[in-house]
């Protein structure tokens, strides 16, 4: 019995989950997206307060802001915008697109549980024209939350559904006065994906070479000369009767120029500002 239950807790942990990386993601700040997105609930909160909220006196809030991969497209109408980062396509639920417009043009604001089916009102071209204006709107503070130079206007225009799998900004939006919940999706493309995991990267201090380093190996390399400037010989007898304040007469050549105890070069020995100079050197034989 005891060897039973061993294989069985063996099976068990053996088809538990295992964890899949994604080789997309590997090597990359994918821990560090937080930031940017609490960066982004702030700015689109500031938005929808200054846009929407303070101007017809609706209450929009933003919930859950969440980026990752769009495991399915849902069926709404895309729109993309071409920006300094790359191209952004978006979408809005049109529900919330319906409430905004209510707001827009004065219509009477009606409860959630009140509205008519999202399917059983019209489009319009005015629909059309709002929903882009609020994509290059959107669109706009979402760049600036990855580039902190200002983009210029922007313009919005109908796409195709992204595919699947791209890099989405899922926003959960709520309007608290109607009781209404939905969802702005922003889809990232490959250059404004990687725009982004730039910006939020840690800096790195990038080891620079000092600059002796880009000299030529001769300027680099140091070496120390010694300039022996005369031998002289005195007999032993003559050194034993040295005083203070002799004189010994010597006269100065060539010079020998040796690094440690070669010798390389002789030189001329001259006087320039009261410091002794070598000059003219030649090999040694």
């Amino acid at each position: 019995m005891k060897t039973s239950a061993t294989t069985a807790s063996a099976r068990t942990a053996s088809a538990s989950p295992h964890v899949v990386l994604d080789p997309c993601t590997l090597g990359r700040p994918m821990h560090l997206l937080g930031s940017f997105t609490s960066a982004l609930t702030l700015a689109l909160a500031e938005a929808f307060r200054t846009g929407l909220n303070r101007r017809y006196g609706a209450d929009y809030g933003v919930g859950e802001v969440h980026l990752g991969p769009m495991a399915t497209v849902p069926a709404a109408r895309w729109f993309t915008t071409v920006t300094p980062v790359g191209r952004i396509a978006f979408a809005m639920d049109r529900a919330l697109l319906l409430s905004v417009l209510d707001y827009r043009y004065g219509a009477p604001g009606r409860a959630a549980a009140d509205a008519p089916a999202v399917d059983a009102v019209r489009e319009t071209a005015t629909e059309e024209r709002l929903a882009a204006t609020l994509c290059a709107r959107w669109t706009e503070t979402l760049v600036g939350c990855i580039d902190t130079t200002p983009p210029a206007e922007l313009t919005a225009a109908a796409c195709a559904a992204p595919a699947a799998g791209a890099w989405q900004v899922h926003v959960r939006l709520m309007e608290g006065r109607l009781g209404l919940e939905g969802n702005l999706r922003f889809v990232l493309d490959d250059a404004a994906m990687g725009c982004l995991l730039r910006r939020i990267a840690p800096a790195r201090d990038k080891p620079k070479p000092p600059a002796a380093r880009q000299q030529p190996i001769a300027t680099r390399l140091p070496l120390l000369l010694t300039a022996r400037l005369l031998e002289k010989e005195i007999a032993l007898g003559d050194v034993l009767d040295l005083r203070p304040g002799d004189v010994i007469p010597v006269s100065l050549g060539l010079a020998d120029v040796m690094v440690d105890d070669s010798r390389l070069f002789t030189a001329a020995v001259t006087e320039h500002k009261g410091k002794l100079c070598l000059t003219s050197f030649d090999d040694a034989e």
